[in-house]
């Protein structure tokens, strides 16, 4: 069976499960009373925040590239944002992301290959630096007093922290330490080779292009002004998805808890179940979100909050990331079909 079909299925089956848990947790014709009556303009709330984190997602492609003298305009930015989105939602860990965007980077826009992924590159650990420091400061300043408050959610927020850190570490080491990265480079060579895995490896063109993208990948650690644009907006960012939840609580009438409390919350919830290698972090996500927000939300508004929080930051970003990736397969399938009739 493909391996889309088995995402589908998975992710298909998960959510599934979830939601007869969360079913059998809480009556569901309250439930569904409940989420019925949610103001409107909140819930609008919730949705401009996820448009402004695919534009602010979209602007640090644009500064990164301008910086760089590719011109790229914020419509083709949004596009490859929302095509990277589509297939973090899909894939395990994200895995399939990256990928994905350097395709359309590199087919429908101005960039090389080596271009695309150390933007991307450079970006993701970014991301995952903003991520950690956002969580870390959050847990050193105790705006929830989070060691008493958590419990034993605790332990699973540092495992996250921790694994971020490593992840962190693992990418500066091979970007900065030549000899170890020729060495794991020349490992997973011989040992492609030696599987048979595709056509036949040279280690010299590999460590060429390889040191092109980490050039490019110094020229983003070197150049302050330009970090002095992406950190802040990437911080911005996070801060944007994180306000999702204090949209969907306040749509429920929640207002035991303010919007201080609400963010600091979910970024420790976000640092905790991310790395989690399910699609989308389906299944992993809502019980997350159960067992943390169960703290501090009424009892019978922590489901229906669920459901909005989720289908806010899930299923109106899976909907609009499919809807400009099956754009994107149209439009080179069509280039492509144009240039085979040309050639002919």
């Amino acid at each position: 069976m493909p391996q889309k079909v088995w995402t589908y299925l998975w992710l298909t089956v998960t959510l599934a499960l979830t939601l007869v848990i969360m079913l059998k947790v809480q009556d569901e014709a309250v439930l569904w009373t409940i989420v019925g009556r949610a103001s409107r303009g909140f819930l609008l709330g919730g949705a401009l925040c996820m448009v402004i984190f695919w534009l602010l997602d979209a602007l640090i492609i644009c500064l990164i590239s301008w910086r760089w003298n590719i011109r790229v305009s914020l419509a083709q930015a949004l596009r490859f944002s929302l095509v990277g989105q589509y297939y973090s939602l899909i894939t395990p860990m994200a895995s399939g992301a990256q990928p994905a965007q350097i395709y359309s980077m590199v087919v429908k826009g101005p960039f090389t290959v080596v271009q695309a992924s150390s933007l991307l590159a450079g970006k993701f650990v970014i991301y995952q630096a903003s991520v950690g420091l956002y969580s870390l400061i959050v847990m050193l300043a105790g705006i929830l007093y989070w060691k008493q408050s958590l419990g034993v959610n605790a332990v699973w927020v540092a495992l996250g922290l921790g694994l971020n850190l490593a992840v962190l570490s693992l990418i500066f080491l091979l970007a900065y330490n030549r000899f170890i990265f020729e060495r794991v480079l020349t490992g997973s060579v011989i040992l492609i080779n030696k599987l048979g895995l595709g056509q036949k490896l040279q280690k010299e063109s590999l460590i060429q292009g390889a040191e092109a993208f980490l050039a490019y990948i110094r020229r983003i650690k070197e150049d302050g002004r330009l970090l002095l644009q992406i950190v802040p907006a990437t911080v911005l960012q996070l801060s944007v998805y994180f306000s999702v939840t204090y949209f969907a609580c306040r749509a429920l009438g929640v207002h035991s808890i303010h919007y201080g409390q609400i963010v600091a919350l979910q970024s420790l919830l976000y640092m905790a179940y991310h790395f989690i290698p399910t699609p989308g972090n389906a299944g992993v996500a809502e019980g997350g979100f159960f067992i943390f927000f169960k703290l501090v939300l009424p009892p019978d508004r922590i489901l229906p909050v669920l459901l909005l929080w989720r289908f806010l930051i899930y299923y109106v970003n899976l909907l609009v990331s499919g809807l400009v990736t099956l754009y994107e397969y149209l439009a080179v399938k069509r280039s492509h079909k144009a240039k085979m009739i040309t050639r002919s």
